[in-house]
């Protein structure tokens, strides 16, 4: 089971290092270039307007769903047929609120056949999701993880040439590239069906039993709950940023530069926390399973997180120049508080898989409203006074806090012996790390970036061998093993 976890986690990253990167850079950036500020930026806010909804669209199903499954392999099909259900009723009401209040907004009506498009797209994604939690939940890892990025390769496939041949730039407009991405949702669902019905079910009933999905949706609350507090305390501080001060589009244009590599980066967590949850669920019960799964993954987690965020923090104006072409003071501290918020946070993904999983995503609602709280009381301390700066430490207080009363209500789910060495073996890391990083960019100043930048990383992998991040002798033995689903 080692095997599978270590396999999948590098397919993961491997994934998230190529794919994800190219489509934000080569794809993303691209349109943004072509189709000129103005228009991406009011394609932006369109996006967000349909994602303000997207509790609705989710109900909390992909979690519920992937934790269900994971921990009943053998769930009735009437409980399946609900689920398809509720999911098409929802979609239905998410689609319908949005179109009415476009057609209520002076400011979207004249856009309400873009909007509806990005909202069919947002459906879209999420039954892709829902389909990729019932192949998780079966057990089949590393086709969910093909699938995490699949949509993205195909978009990437398919608009290159439209976006980088002199030729077709000139069809290339926000509509073009909203239908672009609609026809590699679409193949990207197709695909995930075929999936499904050749490997867990070959057919699909639909059917909506009132008491049946009143018991799913009520199982569901919590977890809408976390996705709308979450959504709440990660965002609002763009709100607060644009509220309080004078200049707020101007800071919240230095911040979101910031931001950028920390959601880039965060991708990989991300993708971490999904397939734990799937993980955690199926060893729910096995105290010692659960523990040396949370290990594996956190020491992968820890090499990831501790060497970008140092990297970064070492070198934030030279990458702040590379990819902005900007000497700022200001935003190389925002990025250097931001990207050490980036490690506590890659965290909170794993061990808020772990709670969902041991039933406690009650806990994990009230978490988070306690942190979208504490988030806004800093956020209204410091912004005023720092600007934008006072929102990356907002975001960093935020964060640390969060994952220390996560560790706190799992800590009895897991083997402590096994989990008090982890910690150990971390800071040791951490510290040793941190200390020849901070002697190397302080006494070796003449090295170029790239060099350090490799330095870094030999840094990193070295002291992860030293300290049992990296074990090569239990490398060698799963290599032996055969067991990958």
């Amino acid at each position: 089971m080692k095997k599978t976890i270590i396999f999948n986690l590098i397919l993961l990253i491997f994934i998230n290092l190529l794919i994800k990167p190219i489509y934000l850079f080569g794809i993303d950036r691209k349109i943004q270039l072509l189709v000129g500020q103005s228009e991406y930026g009011f394609y932006v806010e369109l996006l967000t307007f349909t994602l303000l909804f997207q509790a609705l669209n989710d109900l909390g199903l992909y979690n519920y769903t992937l934790r269900h499954y994971s921990q009943n392999e053998n769930s009735d099909k009437g409980f399946l047929s609900n689920l398809f259900g509720i999911k098409l009723i929802f979609s239905f009401i998410y689609l319908l609120i949005i179109r009415v209040i476009t057609f209520l907004s002076h400011d979207y009506i004249h856009a309400w056949k873009l909007i509806l498009h990005l909202a069919i797209n947002q459906i879209l994604i999420q039954f892709i999701l829902f389909f990729r939690s019932l192949i998780a939940g079966a057990g089949f890892y590393k086709t969910d993880s093909i699938l995490s990025s699949l949509d993205r390769m195909i978009l990437i496939l398919i608009s290159i040439v439209f976006l980088y041949h002199p030729l077709f730039q000139k069809y290339v407009t926000i509509g073009f590239f909203v239908n672009l991405q609609t026809i590699s949702l679409i193949t990207c669902l197709m695909i995930a069906l075929g999936i499904y019905l050749n490997k867990i079910n070959s057919t699909i009933n639909i059917q909506f039993d009132w008491n049946s999905s009143k018991k799913i949706l009520v199982a569901c609350l919590p977890f809408i709950l976390i996705f709308f507090f979450n959504i709440a305390y990660t965002k609002q501080d763009v709100i607060w940023i644009g509220r309080l001060l004078e200049n707020g589009n101007l800071e919240n244009g230095i911040y979101a530069s910031s931001m950028r590599l920390f959601d880039a980066s965060s991708m990989i967590s991300l993708s971490f926390g999904v397939f734990a949850l799937a993980m955690f669920s199926k060893f729910h019960e096995d105290k010692k399973m659960i523990t040396e799964t949370l290990i594996t993954m956190s020491k992968i987690l820890l090499l990831i997180s501790i060497g970008l965020a140092v990297f970064v923090f070492f070198n934030a104006n030279w990458i702040n120049q590379l990819l902005y072409h900007q000497n700022s003071i200001q935003m190389d501290q925002n990025l250097k508080i931001i990207m050490i918020g980036f490690i506590p946070a890659s965290y909170s993904y794993l061990f808020g898989a772990l709670m969902q999983s041991i039933h406690r995503e009650n806990k994990l609602a009230i978490i988070y409203f306690a942190m979208m709280t504490l988030n806004a009381i800093c956020n209204l301390i410091f912004i005023p006074k720092l600007h934008s700066y006072g929102a990356s430490i907002a975001l960093l207080i935020t964060q640390i806090v969060v994952v220390v009363l996560m560790v706190y209500h799992t800590i009895d789910r897991l083997d402590n012996k096994l989990f008090l060495k982890f910690i150990g073996q971390s800071l040791s890391f951490m510290l040793v790390n941190i200390t020849l990083h901070y002697f190397i960019y302080n006494y070796f100043t003449e090295q170029s970036e790239i060099v350090h930048l490799i330095i870094s990383a030999m840094i990193t992998l070295v002291l992860g061998v030293i300290f049992k991040l990296i074990d090569l002798t239990e490398l060698k033995e799963l290599y032996k093993k055969k067991e990958i689903k």
